[in-house]
């Protein structure tokens, strides 16, 4: 479509260049400010002088593959716009970074029951390879929302649209359970593990708890490292006691750390 001679191709990514600065011009601090009433335009009306020019020398199809690059770019500065799907392949981690903003977690009420589903069961499919079915459901949630000293929370994406990340707390006198600790995949690598970690660690302090535990499949080899780099060490297993229907022997590894 593009390659019809060297010049159309030269001017197709003259053109790109000139739609991916200005969407990153519109988008990176320094930019058109946040709740202005200056309209954003398409990227049919990108720029001025030389390059709009050179916008202006393509046809609908160029112009439309143009545009879709520049929403796929803008996806990944604004990671709304693929709540629940991971960033593409070569996205800018850092980029990603920047664009988000400090989280907090809170705790999550029964009106965010259908969010806590919904990212745990997202984050959970990295275990489809040795268990069948959901990790959780709304009644699951639900009942463990409802136990005493016990609580899920949570953190909202930006936007306050639904839920990016959420955890299960647990109080046992002086030692705190939490488990089901889950991303959504289209914000994982941003420290939101870490931002749950450390509130649990918060919330089982203010309840005069001196130790959190914590247990762990032994065939995802990346969580016990991931684990004890925050401070926890192994202390024994566990058979796997969840109730779903294994496509491989698996048992638990159980962790713990005094509370900071």
């Amino acid at each position: 479509m593009f390659a019809d001679s060297p010049v159309r191709m030269a001017i197709l990514i003259l053109a790109i260049l000139a739609a991916i600065v200005i969407l990153f011009r519109r988008t990176r601090p320094g930019g058109t400010a946040a709740g202005t009433t200056k309209p954003r335009r398409r990227a049919g009306g990108v720029g001025t002088g030389a390059m709009g020019a050179v916008y202006g020398m393509l046809n609908e199809d160029q112009r439309r593959a143009i545009e879709v690059l520049v929403e796929h770019k803008a996806a990944a500065v604004d990671p709304e716009r693929q709540r629940d799907n991971p960033p593409a392949r070569g996205t800018d981690d850092a980029a990603l970074r920047r664009a988000s903003p400090e989280r907090h977690a809170r705790i999550a009420t029964p009106a965010d029951v259908g969010e806590i589903v919904r990212v745990t069961n997202l984050a959970y499919r990295v275990e489809d390879f040795f268990i069948d079915g959901d990790r959780t459901n709304a009644a699951d949630v639900a009942d463990k929302m409802a136990a005493t000293g016990a609580c899920f929370l949570v953190v909202d994406v930006p936007s306050g649209n639904g839920l990016a990340a959420s955890v299960y707390v647990e109080l046992r006198g002086e030692r705190a359970y939490f488990g089901m600790l889950s991303v959504a995949p289209a914000h994982q690598k941003r420290g939101l593990s870490r931002v749950l970690i450390d509130a649990v660690d918060s919330h089982a302090r203010a309840a005069g708890c001196k130790v959190l535990e914590i247990d762990v499949v032994n065939v995802r080899e990346e969580l016990p490292a991931f684990y004890a780099r925050m401070g926890f060490r192994v202390i024994g297993t566990a058979p796997f006691m969840k109730g779903h229907t294994l496509k491989r022997a698996v048992h638990m590894i159980l962790m713990e750390r005094s509370i900071r």
